[in-house]
Order: C-alpha cells, then sequence, then structure tokens
C-alpha cells in the first residue's frame, strides 16, 4: 500500500527531526524518493534523492554520497535523459571505488553499460582529488561550525583515515596519491578534535579555505581550540557569528559543564580521550550501542506513559506507527551491525504493546528490559 508507506516515512520524518536525528533523516529521504518512485511521481523522487545528498554531504558520509547519486542516475536513465544518467553514474562508481566497495562498483559498470555506447572512461586521478577534498572539505567545515556531533565526526574520521589507506595503496592515482592521503589522514585528526599536523604544501590553500568557509579566523589551524565559553572580544566576535539556536545550544553546553564538580570534568575529559583513541571499528561498536540504548529509552518511555495514563490511546497508536517503521529502518541499515535483527525485533515487540496487546517473545538479552519496563509502569505486563 503506497499510501500507507507514505505516511509511515513521513511520520518517521517528524519523529527523526525531533530528535535531530541527521543521519536517519537522511535515510528516510532515499527510502521515501522510492515510494514516490514507484508511484511514477520521479520529479518529486529526485527532490528528496537531493535532500539526502546534501544531509549526506554535510554529514561526510560518503556512502550515502554514493548510493545516492547512483540513485539519480536511475532516475535520469528513467526520465530517458541518458546523458545525465552516465553523468550521476560515474560520479556514483568513482565514490564506490574510492570507499573499496567492489560488489556496487561492479553494479554501478554494470548500470553504465546498460546505456548506449557502453561505460565511460573512469575518472582521472585530479577529478578523484577533487571529489574526495571537496566532500572532506564538507564534513570539516560542518564539524568546525557545530553541525556535526562528536560521535558522528568520529564516524566520518574513521571513513577517512580507511579512504587515505586505499589512496596510498593506489598506484591509479600517480604520485599525487602520497599527499592526497597525508591529508586526508590529517583531516581525519582534525575530525577527532586534534589540531591540524603538518601539511604538504599544495593542501595549505585548502585547509585555509575550509577554516574560512567555517567563519573560522586565518590562523585557526594553528591556533588551540578556545573553551567553550566566551572569554575575550576575539571568542565574542566568533560568537556573534552564530546563529541565535547554535549559540543557545554553546552556551547551555558551557552551563553544563561549568555546573560539574572538577571529578566530572575531570572524568569527562577522560571519557573524551578514551574515545579519541578508539580505532574506527570501536567508535562504530560504540556509536551502534547509543543508537541501540537511545532508541530502547525511547520505547520504553512510551509504553510506561501509556500505561500510567500518561500518554493517550491515540498518541501510543500513533508512537507504534512511528516504531514499525523505524524498526523496519534498523533491520535493513547493515551499518548497524548484525544485532540490529534482534534490536528491530525488539521496537516491534514494543509497537504492538503500544497498541494494547501482550508481550510477545522477545529476543534473549531484551528480557530484562521488558521486565524493567513493567516494573516502572507498575507491574502490569
Amino acid at each position: 500500500d503506497l499510501a500507507r508507506a507514505l505516511a509511515l516515512y513521513q511520520e518517521s520524518l517528524q519523529l527523526l527531526e525531533q530528535i535531530g536525528d541527521i543521519q536517519g533523516k537522511a535515510a528516510s529521504l532515499s527510502q521515501l524518493s522510492n515510494v514516490y518512485w514507484e508511484k511514477g511521481e520521479l520529479a518529486q523522487a529526485e527532490s528528496l534523492v537531493r535532500q539526502s545528498i546534501a544531509l549526506g554531504q554535510q554529514l561526510g558520509d560518503m556512502q550515502r554520497i554514493a548510493f545516492d547519486t547512483t540513485k539519480l542516475g536511475q532516475l535520469a536513465q528513467a526520465q530517458g535523459d541518458l546523458a545525465l544518467a552516465r553523468q550521476e553514474y560515474e560520479a556514483g562508481l568513482a565514490l564506490f571505488r574510492r570507499l573499496g566497495m567492489p560488489r556496487e562498483t561492479a553494479q554501478v559498470e554494470q548500470m553504465l553499460a546498460s546505456l548506449a555506447g557502453g561505460p565511460a572512461a573512469p575518472a582521472s586521478p585530479e577529478e578523484v582529488r577533487q571529489n574526495l577534498v571537496g566532500q572532506v572539505g564538507t564534513a570539516l567545515v560542518a564539524y568546525r561550525q557545530g553541525q556535526l556531533s562528536p560521535s558522528q565526526a568520529h564516524d566520518v574520521a574513521g571513513q577517512a583515515a580507511t579512504v587515505a589507506a586505499q589512496v596510498a595503496s593506489d598506484e591509479a592515482l600517480g604520485e599525487l596519491r602520497h599527499e592526497l592521503a597525508v591529508f586526508l589522514q590529517a583531516a581525519a585528526q582534525v575530525l577527532r578534535g586534534q589540531d591540524w599536523p603538518p601539511l604538504p604544501e599544495a593542501y595549505a590553500s585548502v585547509v585555509a579555505q575550509i577554516e574560512e568557509a567555517a567563519g573560522l579566523p586565518p590562523d585557526a589551524a594553528e591556533a588551540p581550540q578556545a573553551p567553550a565559553g566566551v572569554e575575550n572580544a576575539e571568542d565574542t566576535e566568533e560568537a556573534e557569528a552564530l546563529s541565535a539556536a547554535e549559540q543557545a545550544q554553546l552556551e547551555q553546553a558551557a552551563r553544563q559543564v561549568a555546573a560539574m564538580s572538577p571529578e566530572e570534568q575531570a572524568l569527562l575529559e577522560q571519557v573524551a580521550r578514551q574515545v579519541a583513541a578508539m580505532s574506527p571499528e570501536e567508535q562504530a561498536a560504540l556509536q551502534r550501542r547509543l543508537i541501540r540504548d537511545s532508541l530502547v529509552a525511547q520505547v520504553s518511555q512510551a509504553i510506561v506513559a501509556l500505561r500510567r495514563g500518561q500518554l493517550p490511546p491515540a498518541q501510543g497508536l500513533a508512537v507504534a506507527d512511528q516504531a514499525d517503521t523505524v524498526a523496519g529502518q534498523i533491520a535493513a541499515d547493515p551499518d548497524l551491525g548484525p544485532e540490529r535483527h534482534d534490536l528491530a525485533a525488539f521496537i516491534r515487540a514494543a509497537a504492538q504493546v503500544l497498541r494494547g496487546q501482550p508481550w510477545p517473545p522477545v529476543p534473549q538479552g531484551y528480557g530484562s528490559v521488558v521486565a524493567q519496563i513493567d516494573e516502572e509502569a507498575g507491574g502490569e505486563s
């Protein structure tokens, strides 16, 4: 039922916007485009894909950009614009090659071959360099402007470091691969909260452009990061460049840190150092845990509120629909690892409870969660 799917995705988008999940919003926009595609509304589908790409660029999510760029090629081909289809396929193909994703690379090569005239020549080394520098630069600007959370920035840093290793070993890129790899590794360090390390001379102007686009002073690359609070005239000028919402968030974070005891501040700094020292795989595992804990907490709170009479039944049904949608997205997201299936099953079970039904069987490991929910709700089951 396309109408039902459309309504569910739109509800999911509203929920994701409320909780500020930019990555989830990008995925939902891309999935929503599939519904419009099936309905034959290709212009609307293309608009949604471009919105998803814009969010992917904001996050520096190169996989998201690669998949969505390829989808633009498919939409262009469906509308008979073979020249645009070829252009989008070539862009997607270049990204998949750089990301080291052979299955997706082969798939896009087949899409190119389906166009009249066969596949186009691969991107030149300079085109590859410009593409990667542009993607990483966009992520760095978003990070500097506070549009990326620390966990998102660490995730992007892991991707940049992985691509840097691939670039360094890719002889097809010629001599430029060495300096490009150094730049990508340096960008990964900055995304982990460190200062710019020494860079090849050719990339000094790139750093200056990034800092300028982020609204930072020219010497920001060499200067240590200032504290969260505004302490002097230079800090005041920089704070005035922020939007009202960003400044409010910055001030709130500063107040929260200032309100901590010295022991709590020391613990916070220790945790930040531990996260920064993690490998990309460890950071990804931590991010998966945080996503799981957040989703479990949200549905748990909704069930407790419903059983205590604090959530009207009609709202409970709406939350149940949103939970089903999120469960489907989780199950289809390989980035969440094999444990995503158990998490999706639990959220679907929670959706049934929100509809007034008893708990169905839940995966092993979630029994204690159910017991805690029932206990907080007053012992009902």
